[in-house]
């Protein structure tokens, strides 16, 4: 039963659809206050209310439901308030051989308790004491469906009472929607009973330590521990070799990283006391090379030997240095022959870019207030460039012409603007070129070019120009799309 969302306030229906209804869906539904009583629904598995943003409480009677699987009061926020427990399944409760532990989920002040659950998604104020993780949170989200991983089905097969020594978590979400210096420290004591995660976010959580058996994660493919207090990580993590993506955004006492090769995504951003992203220094005898093909770096002015980093990342795709004080740009990153985006936003120390990779697509250096020189080669193959808020950028007019006269003419085959236009552009084989320049300094010679050297050019958008007197300290950013026809 899924109603079409929007002006549901209430539910209708009968005894006998209760008895058969397996999945109640009612996303969306805002002006939903509260939902039937789903005691007769004793074959119902799934019950998914996400975004019913005027729910005030969940009924007692899903407690009672045997076949309850799902649950998914998620984006919910007038259950913000809604005290939960989240602990161990009742020691009473017996568990057939070869099942997963089970986590339950209890309503204090209503006297319910959900022991069933294999997907959970809540907000409220959440009360862990499940297993070694113990704390306080606001959000909660775990898939334990019952699957098992390839590389440990033989060993489950050989020990049958292995499967119920865990939690059959496949992802775990644990979460507060904000980050405070004050809170509490959530405990992590152990991960021994997790084995099974491809993916866990901890965020905002205050942890002070990981522990050191986040090494047996071995399918772990996704980890997010942003917001945190660690001031390193433990050097098994090394183990985890599914591992691809890793966030440590605002970890702002992180110090160090274990070594990582593994990684494909690293994001690092605004984690103010890391001195390096490839690890420990004692580490970098061993020279393998690393797999990142997107990092983050930016807000980070405590890492050094940046060049050092660039020298073994040459897979880079996505390379974000916003917010860093360096004056120049590091000597190695013209090495970085597959990087096609470059992010340098408000890099205020910044005075000059050259030697920049030679397949660079992207180039957004939005405030960089004390950049004087770049240096654009013959050949570049930039199509995307932000120099807006850069008062200091000498030659301009130089600039402009180099970007629009020179570079490899590459075919482009989608478009940010309307479908019908798209496909217009698409099918006669234009080319696309975005740049953004402060307007009271380019747009004259902008404006000469397209009349002068392109009489045939199409400019799709421009948007109205106000006054100078309108432009704020640096001029004001202009966005244009320029569509040139293919010689």
């Amino acid at each position: 039963m899924s109603p079409t969302p929007s002006k549901l306030s209430f539910l209708l229906y009968d005894i006998q659809s209760l008895l058969e209804l397996r999945m109640l869906d009612v996303t969306g539904s805002k002006n939903l206050t509260k939902l039937p009583d789903l005691s007769r629904a004793t074959k119902l598995e799934e019950l998914i209310a996400k975004g019913c943003t005027r729910l005030e409480q969940i009924p007692e009677t899903i407690g009672s439901l045997p076949s309850l699987k799902k649950l998914d009061v998620s984006h919910c926020d007038r259950l913000i308030n809604l005290q939960m427990i989240i602990g161990e399944l009742p020691a009473l409760q017996k568990r057939s051989p070869g099942l997963f532990r089970q986590a339950s989920l209890s309503f204090p002040d209503a006297v319910v308790t959900l022991n069933s659950l294999t997907s959970l998604a809540i907000h409220g104020k959440l009360n862990f004491w499940l297993s070694h993780l113990r704390g306080k949170a606001d959000h909660l989200c775990f898939s334990s469906e019952q699957w098992t991983p390839n590389k440990f089905l033989k060993q489950v097969q050989k020990t049958p009472k292995l499967m119920s020594e865990f939690y059959g978590f496949k992802s775990l979400d644990i979460m507060q929607f904000i980050y405070r210096k004050d809170s509490a420290s959530f405990q992590c004591y152990s991960f021994s009973d997790f084995l099974w995660l491809t993916e866990l976010n901890l965020i905002n959580l205050n942890i002070e330590s990981i522990p050191d058996d986040i090494g047996l994660l071995q399918v772990l493919q996704k980890l997010d521990l942003s917001g945190n207090d660690f001031t390193c990580l433990p050097t098994d993590m090394e183990n985890l070799s599914s591992m691809k993506s890793l966030r440590l955004c605002n970890c702002l006492k992180l110090q160090t990283l274990p070594k990582l090769p593994q990684l494909e995504t690293l994001k690092l951003s605004n984690c103010i006391l890391l001195q390096s992203p490839l690890g420990h220094s004692a580490a970098r005898k061993d020279e393998r090379g690393y797999r990142l093909a997107e990092l983050w770096l930016d807000n980070c002015n405590d890492v050094f030997e940046l060049s050092y980093t660039f020298s073994h990342c040459t897979n880079l795709t996505y390379l974000d240095l916003s917010g860093n004080d360096m004056v120049t740009m590091p000597v190695t990153i013209r090495f970085l022959r597959l990087l096609n985006t470059l992010c340098l936003n408000d890099c205020k120390k910044l005075k000059s870019m050259v030697q920049l990779p030679p397949n660079l697509t992207s180039l957004y250096a939005r405030g960089c207030t004390s950049l004087e020189i770049i240096h654009l080669p013959l050949d570049h193959s930039i199509k995307h460039v932000d120099l807006s808020y850069c008062p200091k950028l000498n030659e301009v007019a130089n600039l402009m012409d180099r970007f629009l006269r020179c570079g490899r003419k590459e075919e482009v085959n989608f478009l940010p603007l309307c479908f019908s236009l798209a496909q217009f552009i698409h099918r006669f084989q234009f080319h696309i070129f975005s740049f953004i320049f402060d307007l009271n300094r380019c747009l004259s010679v902008l404006l000469a070019y397209l009349e002068v050297e392109c009489p045939s050019t199409s400019t799709i958008k421009q948007g109205n120009i106000p006054e100078k007197s309108a432009y704020p300290q640096y001029g004001m950013p202009l966005s244009l799309w320029v569509l040139m026809p293919v010689s």
